[in-house]
């Protein structure tokens, strides 16, 4: 004969524990299950808004990263320091963190993943491959920069977006569909919105 399974034991809420708890398997009260749920709707509200909304600086800095490592794929060709040509990657001379300079064109350059990973470690390699192509002016003067702070504008982004667009055209025009294609709608409709509210900036005042 078999017995039925014993309801599970109620006890008291941990917030209030004059109350007895009413919901599994949250040990809370009412009060503190319609508060719960208030929170989940008002994240709920917050994640639908950020869903709905324009494409703001943060979506933009990373199509803008994303195309100047293809710029500076297809513009090197292989590593730098080893002359490999596959698994390659976009590395930079110093950290991606200065945001002073992470656009900068000489701070970045062509590496394989192998080189790219060891430079975290080691630094001098690729150093002293800058300095040996440049010159120590050069050098001196982008690590000078690291010590600034920048925040990018959409307007700025959106420039570097077209501008990578561009180059990329004009260094591989049979990937070029394939490249842009990784865009999303949401950051395309942004940066058409930003280029024709400032013609001005992008086609000095000339209508396209």
């Amino acid at each position: 004969m078999t017995t039925a399974p014993k309801p599970p034991k109620r006890g008291r809420c941990k917030v209030h524990p004059q109350y007895m708890a009413h919901f599994e398997p949250r040990v809370q009260c009412e009060d503190c299950w319609n508060k719960w749920n208030r929170k989940q709707e008002l994240k709920k509200d917050r994640t639908l808004k950020r869903r709905r909304s324009p494409a703001g600086v943060r979506e933009l800095f990373k199509e803008a990263e994303r195309l100047q490592s293809l710029y500076v794929r297809a513009r090197d060709r292989a590593c730098v320091l080893c002359h490999e040509r596959d698994h390659l990657q976009a590395g930079h001379v110093f950290s991606r963190v200065f945001r002073e300079i992470f656009f900068h064109p000489l701070n970045v350059h062509c590496q394989c993943a192998k080189c790219n990973h060891y430079h975290e470690a080691d630094q001098i390699p690729y150093h002293r491959w800058f300095k040996k192509r440049y010159g120590e002016t050069e050098f001196d003067l982008l690590y000078q920069k690291t010590n600034r702070t920048r925040k990018f504008t959409e307007e700025e982004l959106a420039l570097l977006i077209v501008y990578f667009r561009r180059e990329l055209k004009e260094l591989e025009p049979d990937q070029y569909d394939l490249f842009v294609g990784g865009c999303t709608n949401k950051v395309s409709d942004r940066i058409v919105d930003l280029i024709y509210s400032n013609q001005e900036l992008f086609f000095g005042g000339k209508t396209p």
